[in-house]
């Protein structure tokens, strides 16, 4: 007797043991899950606004070639007045301009390439390193168990946010630290974020793998002879595909809130645009500046909303146990 999952059971006909297998739901479908994201009118406004700022990202360059000015570039004649305040938004700099002299809407375009870039690649890094982490926990159990289980405690429980403030500021200088090795920069951002976001995801997904390696098609897998990284990667894997899915949308949000933290205290990624970094700048002229909060404190709030709602959709949508909701979305 073939299972759903392509492995064969023994068979009481053929002389072996006959047992029944527990009814495991059906995960959704592609056409099914975009079929029923698009009844979800909130899950649709985050897709769109994601879109938006994916847009404005890619744009960003067109513009600067626009405006004809550089994300880096200063103005200090054109942008700055006689009391040393900058100017706000007008013809030429339609967000206004920073302390430096830069126009504000030039880098709050090319904020969310850096923001986009942070996100994307910390998040993947964090969510290689958490299933790979929760899936050993989970399903070998035993001392592996035991000895990553406290290794993940200790990433939940320690102080990341202030950990990693201390070594991006000890690496963050011109000579770098470890001799040199590590150098300032987007990359030691991405890899400090990633390396620091990914055990809440661990402690899921052991969870899950914990849940999953009893189960009924899990047994037949191994009675028909697959090793145990192949029920691991086949088997097991594929069953918590949508609930890594579901939490990768949610680390999203907070690695760009990670980011743009790090750079509102000065020791983000000092050689690109950042939101965080021109909220920071805002501190000391907001009083007269009131443009360097609102376009980035926008667009930052804009990303983070989208990709919540955004989540807040999937995470219906792929639950297979979930009933197909009415038009309109979420109560």
């Amino acid at each position: 007797m073939t299972t759903g999952e392509g492995t064969t059971l023994p068979s009481a006909a053929a002389g072996g043991p006959a047992f029944a297998l527990e009814s495991e739901p059906m995960p959704p479908t592609a056409p099914s899950v975009l079929k029923r994201l698009r009844k979800d009118r909130f899950a649709v406004a985050g897709a769109v606004g994601l879109l938006l700022v994916l847009l404005i990202a890619l744009l960003a360059p067109l513009w600067a070639a626009v405006t004809g000015h550089g994300p880096n570039e200063a103005f200090i004649r054109e942008g700055i007045d006689e009391f040393g305040v900058p100017r706000g938004p007008n013809a030429d700099f339609v967000f206004g301009v920073d302390p430096s002299g830069r126009d504000v809407s030039v880098r709050t375009l090319y904020g969310a390439r850096t923001a986009l870039l942070v996100g994307i690649i910390a998040t993947a890094m964090a969510t290689v390193i958490g299933v790979a982490v929760g899936l050993l926990c989970g399903f070998f159990g035993g001392t592996v168990d035991l000895v990553l289980s406290r290794v993940i405690d200790l990433f939940l429980v320690l102080p990341v946010f202030m950990l990693t403030l201390g070594i991006a500021s000890a690496c963050g200088g011109p000579q770098g630290c470890v001799g040199g090795i590590v150098r300032p920069g987007l990359s030691l951002i991405i890899f400090i974020i990633g390396l620091s976001s990914w055990g809440y995801m661990a402690r899921v997904v052991r969870g899950q793998a914990l849940a999953l390696r009893d189960r009924e098609f899990v047994a037949a897998a191994r009675l028909s002879g697959a090793s145990e990284l192949r029920v691991l990667f086949r088997e097991v894997l594929p069953s918590i595909v949508p609930t890594v899915i579901i939490l990768t949308v949610m680390v999203f949000p907070a690695v760009v809130l990670y980011e743009a933290g790090l750079s509102f205290l000065g020791v983000g990624a000092i050689d690109v645009p950042s939101w965080g970094a021109t909220l920071g700048e805002a501190r000391n002229v907001f009083p007269t500046a009131w443009w360097l909060v609102a376009f980035p404190g926008l667009f930052l709030a804009i990303t983070v909303l989208s990709v919540n709602l955004l989540g807040e959709g999937l995470g219906d949508v792929l639950d297979p146990k979930q009933e197909t909701t009415d038009a309109g979305g979420r109560a």
